[in-house]
């Protein structure tokens, strides 16, 4: 995830949403994006060591380094899960960002429904290998833009295909 800018450390702030709205076709509320995805074996976690505590949940006060998962595509949710299954079979799968926008680079198309970022750095190799089979378009900015997700080196920036 990009968090930083020409030595600019950006903070994650959510920007302010209900938490159980229906966002469109194919796209999850809060809690039916949290729910998908931990039935599926895969966590959203934040810098305040928060677990399974989507932005959207939280006062706007406190919507800061958090993930948020109102209007999540489904796609989405299946993406993650072959990750999970293909990359991670015996571990959690464990995401650090996906919906909020602000504190992401523009380039990282967060709150597009198909942009996740994963914890679990060690997965790269694996995602390399399979990135048709798991349906990614982007694994962090490997299309001449810059590198940004390396900056953080807890995390690994995946776009997925919109299909």
């Amino acid at each position: 995830d990009c968090n930083s800018e020409g030595g600019v450390q950006f903070q994650h702030i959510a920007e302010p949403s209900p938490g159980t709205v229906t966002t469109g076709a194919g796209t999850l509320d809060s809690a039916a994006g949290l729910n998908a995805l931990n039935n599926k074996g895969i966590d959203i976690i934040d810098t305040k060591g928060r677990t399974n505590t989507p932005c959207e949940t939280l006062p706007n006060t406190e919507r800061i380094n958090c993930t948020g998962t109102a209007g999540l595509a489904e796609q989405t949710v299946n993406n993650l899960t072959n990750i999970k299954t293909i990359c991670s079979p015996n571990s959690k799968l464990q995401i650090v960002g996906l919906q909020e926008k602000i504190g992401h680079a523009d380039n990282t198309h967060h709150g597009d429904g198909y942009t996740a970022d994963l914890a679990n750095q060690g997965l790269l190799n694996c995602i390399k290998n399979n990135k048709q089979q798991l349906n990614i378009s982007r694994i962090g900015c490997d299309q001449g833009t810059p590198a940004c997700d390396f900056r953080d080196p807890g995390s690994l920036h995946v776009e997925f295909n919109k299909i």
